[in-house]
């Protein structure tokens, strides 16, 4: 009996063994948990940042003696007489044989977050067999540029390479900039949009042109995110939109929000005016806002941030997740303007420059000197922020010996108003 007993006990001890014992979650655990939240990046991804070339067929005039004549048939001739038939000119062939005019390829490039209206440049180039010799001193007659996609990507069972014409997105015209030197730039531009058959030309050929400015958006492309495919729920998609509404209140003129859901799976995105020229940053704000609610302003999440703001190793994220909570870090943010390292007061400063605070004026302009490595971001930053102060800071920025610092200066004062009388120079010869 007593053996019996002994191998019952045994038995429950080992059934004892086999379940883990209860632990208490420590104090530290447990706010480290709370600390986490999910955010927007955690259920979505970016989509459509890529810019939209646009493409098409034009005519330059004005040239002296070195137009091309009638040039042979091809697709790019049929276009271009039907467009011309399309203005109601009459004398196709007449204008098209003329040594003063020439038929051209206009191509741009629309970057992501643009808006209707905004100027481009237009890159112009001649086609195959083209019997030019000189695009100097031409004139680009208004061309209409599209976007196009390759038949197989529209339908599968479409046989060859052949493109199909999309929507108007871009207008060209003006002044023709050829043969300048030194245009490495542009011709790793032209590379990736060059339409086929395209003849190359050297950097400094006159048979390559730039309209500058010449081209002007006409739709804002869009921007968008897609939520992951375990989290395509339209309530999740509808929570994304409304949560970025509530991060970026009053973005959006008149009764327009600034995210919506089109669908399950997709919320289109608009750009706030203070990120035009840095979308990156947005779009990484945006990925930051977390997604279920708002944390509370004494919450262990701002904590754990306003800690890791001071620490250079995560000042970068740290400021962009602040940034992302709205008007309540702006107190945290100022505060961090004081700290010794450098790159502490520029996380700070950037984040308050898209949060429209004209506090991070002195701290940029003071970071685009010192530090070179940052100068393009503090300038930037500057730029978006339409202040007195900011403005103030670009126009002495503009007297320094730098001269990369002088040009980045007022490059950055053109974008916050070209009609500032420090940048408007003076015309000559009413050109």
């Amino acid at each position: 009996m007593k053996v019996r007993w002994l191998i019952v006990l045994l038995g429950l001890g080992l059934v004892g063994c086999l379940h883990p014992k209860f632990r208490p979650q420590s104090p530290d655990d447990a706010e480290a948990k709370e600390a986490q939240e999910r955010t927007i990046g955690d259920v979505s991804k970016v989509a459509n940042v890529e810019p939209t070339s646009v493409f098409g067929v034009g005519l330059v005039v004005n040239l002296n003696g070195t137009g091309g004549g009638l040039p042979p048939s091809s697709d790019y001739r049929t276009t271009l007489e039907n467009d011309l038939k399309a203005r109601g000119v009459r004398d196709i062939n007449g204008m098209l044989s003329s040594p003063n005019n020439t038929m051209v390829i206009v191509t741009a490039e629309i970057p992501a977050g643009s808006r209707k209206g905004d100027p481009l440049d237009a890159i112009i180039t001649l086609p195959d067999q083209s019997r030019c010799t000189s695009l100097k001193g031409g004139y680009l007659v208004q061309c209409e540029l599209y976007n196009y996609e390759l038949a197989k990507r529209v339908n599968p069972n479409a046989q060859g390479n052949k493109s199909l014409r999309g929507y108007k997105l871009a207008m060209a015209e003006g002044r023709v900039l050829a043969g300048m030197e030194g245009k490495g730039q542009v011709r790793a531009e032209i590379s990736q949009t060059k339409p086929v058959g395209e003849r190359e030309d050297d950097d400094d050929s006159p048979k390559l042109g730039r309209v500058w400015g010449g081209c002007t958006c006409l739709e804002s492309p869009p921007l968008a995110l897609e939520l992951n495919t375990d989290q395509q729920q339209a309530r999740i998609a509808a929570r994304v939109a409304e949560r970025i509404n509530e991060t970026f209140p009053g973005a959006r003129i008149g009764n327009d929000q600034l995210a919506s859901a089109k669908n399950r799976s997709l919320i289109m995105l608009g750009v706030p005016s203070q990120y035009r020229h840095n979308l990156p940053h947005y779009l990484r704000v945006v990925r930051a806002i977390p997604l279920d609610h708002v944390p509370p302003k004494d919450g262990p999440y701002r904590r754990k941030l306003a800690d890791q703001l001071l620490d250079p190793a995560h000042t970068l994220s740290a400021s962009i997740r602040l940034e992302a909570l709205g008007e309540d870090s702006v107190p945290v943010l100022k505060a961090a303007l004081k700290e010794p390292s450098f790159l502490v007061r520029f996380a700070a400063a950037e984040a308050l420059a898209y949060m429209r605070k004209p506090a991070c004026g002195e701290e940029l302009a003071r970071l685009a000197k010192e530090q070179p490595v940052l100068r393009a971001h503090c300038l930037t930053a500057l730029a978006s922020l339409d202040e007195s102060i900011c403005r103030r800071k670009l126009e002495e920025l503009m007297g320094e010996k730098d001269a990369k610092l002088r040009y980045g200066a007022f490059h950055g004062l053109r974008i916050m108003d070209d009609r500032d009388p420090e940048v408007t120079g003076t015309k000559l010869n009413n050109s």
